[in-house]
């Protein structure tokens, strides 16, 4: 193998560790938070403004769907990562057809 594929082995057996270690231990990430903070927003409204001045960078239609599935899940960890992970499982299925 050539040393870059053996540094980028190297990375990733260093790096999964810490990274499972504080999925497991932090019970909201910052993108949670974020989330979490644009959805309780009384209006629609409020939500536009914290969209486009806020740090999130999520499209208005995940924080037009953010508050139907907190309402349907209740605030819980779940509710708050489904649409992300949901999203995250949409990216690589379009990966995996682009790349094939």
């Amino acid at each position: 193998m050539r040393a870059q594929t053996w540094r980028r082995v190297f990375f990733t057996l260093r790096y999964i560790p810490g990274v499972a270690q504080a999925a497991v231990t932090r019970a909201f990430w910052m993108d949670a938070l974020v989330t979490r903070y644009i959805v309780t927003t009384p209006d629609w409204a409020g939500t536009l403004d914290l969209i486009q001045r806020g740090p999130d960078q999520s499209s208005p239609r995940f924080h037009a769907l953010a508050p139907l599935v907190v309402g349907i899940l209740g605030e819980s960890e779940r509710a708050f990562r489904l649409l992300d992970t949901v999203g995250y499982e949409r990216f690589c299925v379009a990966l995996r057809a682009w790349v094939s």
